[in-house]
């Protein structure tokens, strides 16, 4: 008896399922091979697609570049400069505003270098400057772009052709400055007759730092005559600052004075012709009285 009723208590389940949707769905049939699925909204992470620019763009945005540059600079005969090398060899000035051959670097810091005519006695300032958009451009391909040179290998005051024009002009190193901030020197400085490493040839000069010189050069002289016959030689040297004071940089001013010349003196950034014209003027004023 309990055995048909389990039949049929089955049954009835049975017919239940059936009317409800008890048994399994049937699976849908896979799409066929040319349907597309699109997708309308990318997803949120996915950066977004730029398009190169044309040529033309390119034109445009390279003449508005350049009309934001600073002037380059390049050393004539008879005018002085700062040569500087960083530690690594590769920003460095050596009065170009040009490459002087294929990978040379020494143009970078053509743009706003103070370059300065030797118009006789009388003190001077020149520079170099790495916080240029030019700079930046030069060596990060980038006018907003960073690079800070780093280091010393090479510093100095040169007078270019300065053996054929100015062969008696001594150099006095007076002041060197970092970032606007006045260093301390600790030696005396000499003038010397060398090569000018950015042209070859011979130049009158003040080397402020060079770390491969062991000793002085023969003819390294100052305002009182030859360097060896002073009583204080040994405070002379090639090595007059201190390289930490170095370890960043990108203004780098030098303020010096020139002696030796047969010209009249002519104080900081005066010129011969204006002394003369003043003499004149006092000499007119006495026949007066």
């Amino acid at each position: 008896m309990r055995h048909t009723k389990r039949i049929a208590a089955l049954t009835a389940l049975a017919l239940l399922c059936g009317m409800t949707g008890c048994a399994p769905k049937p699976q849908p049939a896979p799409p066929e091979e040319d349907v597309i699925v699109t997708i309308t909204d990318p997803p949120t992470t996915q950066p977004p697609t730029t398009r190169p620019p044309t040529e033309a763009a390119t034109e445009d945005l390279t003449e508005e570049t350049e009309d934001q540059l600073e002037p380059v600079n390049s050393a004539e005969s008879g005018q002085a400069y700062l040569a500087i090398v960083d530690s690594a060899w590769y920003i460095k000035y050596l009065g170009n505003a040009e490459a002087a051959d294929e990978g040379d670097t020494g143009w970078y810091l053509a743009y706003d270098a103070g370059i300065t005519d030797i118009a006789g006695n009388g003190t001077y300032t020149v520079s170099v400057n790495a916080d240029t958009k030019g700079f930046r451009l030069a060596s990060t391909d980038n006018i907003e772009g960073t690079n800070i040179p780093q280091g010393l290998s090479y510093l100095g005051v040169v007078i270019r052709d300065g053996a054929d024009f100015m062969p008696d002009a001594i150099i006095t190193i007076d002041k060197v400055k970092v970032d606007g901030k006045e260093i301390e020197l600790t030696g005396k400085s000499i003038t010397t007759t060398g090569e000018d490493r950015g042209t070859g040839d011979p130049a009158v000069m003040s080397v402020i730092y060079d770390p491969q010189a062991e000793e002085l050069p023969k003819d390294a002289r100052c305002a009182d005559g030859d360097v060896e016959d002073q009583d204080d030689a040994d405070e002379y040297s090639v090595q007059i600052i201190n390289p930490e004071d170095f370890a960043e940089w990108q203004k780098v001013e030098v303020t010096f004075t020139i002696s030796g010349l047969d010209e009249p003196d002519t104080g900081s950034h005066g010129s011969a012709d204006d002394s003369e014209e003043e003499t004149e003027e006092t000499e007119t004023t006495g026949d007066d009285e």
